[in-house]
């Protein structure tokens, strides 16, 4: 079993007009590899963009990071069972006082997978985009977006579920 778990760092405040909060960062995922001779194996790969800092006394919230995840599983070679999960979430726009509350971040998740022989594989492939940031006398903004994709084939049973999820604005 391995994971790797990724989460972009927040924003921080920002106060006055014409300022705003910090934007969130983004999380870098470096790609898992899966070995073993005969056994079954399960990866998991989540990444989670930073929220954007808070913006007060008619500053802007700072945006949410975006998390995106494109074929982490660089390869999964045993005999037996494969199972992955790969999940990105966008991170959430800053609220604001008195002027517009921060962008969210998109959330992107996408794998394609071949194994050639062995046993059945199994996929799960989740986005859920951030939400936007509110406000109080000032534009809020749209949920990010959530877009999935898996393209999965094997020479046993496959089974891939993907969900894609967007933000709240």
């Amino acid at each position: 079993t391995a994971t790797i778990n990724t989460v972009g760092g927040n924003g921080g405040g920002g106060q006055g007009g014409g300022f705003a909060g910090g934007a969130g960062g983004a999380p870098n995922v470096s790609s898992l590899t899966l070995a073993g001779v005969d056994g079954n194996l399960t990866g998991t790969v989540n990444a989670t963009g930073g929220n954007g800092g808070a913006g007060g006394a008619s500053a802007n919230g700072g945006a949410g990071a975006n998390a995106t995840l494109l074929d982490e599983l660089f390869s999964a070679t045993t005999s037996g069972t494969v199972t992955y999960t790969q999940s990105a979430v966008g991170g959430n726009g800053g609220a604001s006082t008195g002027a517009s509350g921060g962008v969210a971040g998109n959330a992107s998740s996408q794998q394609t997978l071949t194994r050639i022989s062995s046993g059945a594989t199994t996929t799960t492939i989740n986005a859920t985009g951030g939400n936007g940031g509110g406000t109080a006398g000032g534009a809020a903004t749209s949920g990010g977006t959530a877009t999935t994709g898996v393209n999965l084939t094997g020479a046993a049973a496959v089974t891939a579920t993907q969900t894609a999820t967007g933000g709240n604005g």
